[in-house]
């Protein structure tokens, strides 16, 4: 079993980083996210890591996401 990491603050410049690294390793990962006007927590994320160039759709696709307030 993949070891599982909980993350929070992944909406932030350092956090976004975070993710990004993380997804290049074998884990599982679960981000809490806040929902923002018109997007769930994982659009918002999605939305984020892109703007950044950080993740692609493969990667995106493993993280889970809890929305959280």
């Amino acid at each position: 079993r993949r070891p599982l990491v909980v993350l929070t603050g992944a909406s932030g410049f350092v956090g976004l980083h975070i993710v990004d690294e993380l997804l290049r390793r074998p884990i599982e990962l679960i981000v809490f996210m806040r929902s923002s006007p018109g997007q769930s927590g994982d659009q918002r994320l999605e939305s984020l890591l892109r703007e950044s160039n950080l993740a692609s759709s493969e990667t995106l696709a493993t993280i889970k996401v809890l929305e959280a307030e």
